[in-house]
């Protein structure tokens, strides 16, 4: 693997960590699940409001929420326990790890520095005074981790043949379609429609997936 692997690109919400996304995490901790998140959440599986729409919607609700109680939330998201172990196993070969989400970048950034990862780009939760404003910076939309992928490996001088990625649904596609190494993670074995590339349901399928690229 380290002669065909040099960097590697992982989602967050529904591939590194177990149970809720962190979004609804969020909305627990701040009392506004019940009243606004799992309707905005509705809306947008309905179809009824795009990614984007859904994405302030659910910042706005969190206007005024204490930043340490928004970070402390975050930092207690339960990751699959072999995401740790996989992080230092492509470490150890040399191999770069970004993450790309369109989820909250403070979440990424917590992430990047927990374990060492290279970089990421999210969407930037804004807080002021140590209270969240209730806005949010829409650095990834939901089909566009495509074109992020792309500058990252131009950046380092790669190519598609040397990048690896992760995720678990059709906005990961974009990001897919920039890699030789895809896997779709689908603990419910769902399908991905028009994706012919590797999936896993669990990570010690992907693991071994890892371990066999070379």
């Amino acid at each position: 693997m380290s002669r065909q692997i040099k960097i590697a690109f992982f989602d967050i919400d529904g591939t590194l960590h177990t149970g809720p996304s962190s979004w609804e995490l969020v909305h627990i901790a701040n009392g506004t699940w019940d009243t606004l998140g799992n309707r905005y959440l509705e809306e947008y599986y309905e179809g009824k409001i795009d990614f984007e729409t859904f994405a302030e919607l659910d910042v706005q609700s969190w206007k005024n929420m204490r930043e340490d109680v928004f970070i402390e939330t975050i930092k207690q998201i339960p990751l699959y326990p072999e995401v740790p172990f996989i992080f230092n196993y492509l470490q150890e070969l040399g191999i770069k790890i970004y993450i790309i989400s369109s989820g909250l970048a403070p979440f990424a950034e917590y992430l990047c520095e927990e374990y060492s990862l290279d970089g990421y780009v999210a969407n930037d939760i804004l807080i002021e005074k140590g209270k969240l404003t209730g806005e949010i910076e829409l650095n990834v939309k939901y089909y566009e981790k495509g074109d992020i992928v792309k500058e990252i490996l131009a950046a380092h001088d790669l190519s598609s043949k040397h990048a690896f990625a992760i995720g678990d649904g059709e906005g990961d596609v974009p990001m897919f379609n920039e890699v030789k190494y895809p896997v779709f993670f689908s603990p419910n074995n769902k399908v991905l429609t028009n994706y012919t590339g590797f999936s896993a349901s669990t990570w010690q399928e992907v693991f071994a997936y890892i371990k066999n690229l070379n």
